[in-house]
């Protein structure tokens, strides 16, 4: 028997399954939609993207920002429908209602308003 084919067999085998399991985990992670109001787009929210202003910009759509940290409320946006969580938080109040995209991500399907 030939271990070294062995080995590099079993190692093919581990990448493959950790790969089958990334996908899994994947797959199984929160879909959320978010939807701007004025455009009939629904996008798929992708966890991979750091903040919403990221995956917005992604798509293609123009979001007014500065500074990305949440300190300047340029990329404030009206929250029309659903929630989201901050993975910091924010400089200044965004006001009630409203959201910062450079710092938030989705906590549940959104609707928003430029």
């Amino acid at each position: 028997m030939n271990w070294a084919a062995a080995k590099t067999q079993i190692h093919s085998l581990k990448q493959t399954q950790r790969l089958i399991y990334d996908a899994i985990a994947v797959d199984c992670a929160q879909k959320f939609s978010v939807t701007f109001s004025d455009c009939s787009n629904q996008h798929r929210w992708i966890e991979t993207n750091d903040s919403l202003l990221e995956f917005i910009e992604s798509r293609g759509i123009d979001v007014e920002h500065l500074y990305r940290a949440g300190e300047c409320v340029s990329c404030r946006t009206k929250l029309i429908e659903g929630e989201v969580e901050y993975h910091q938080k924010p400089g200044i109040n965004p006001g009630r209602g409203y959201c910062l995209l450079c710092i938030s991500k989705p906590k549940s399907n959104l609707a928003l308003k430029r």
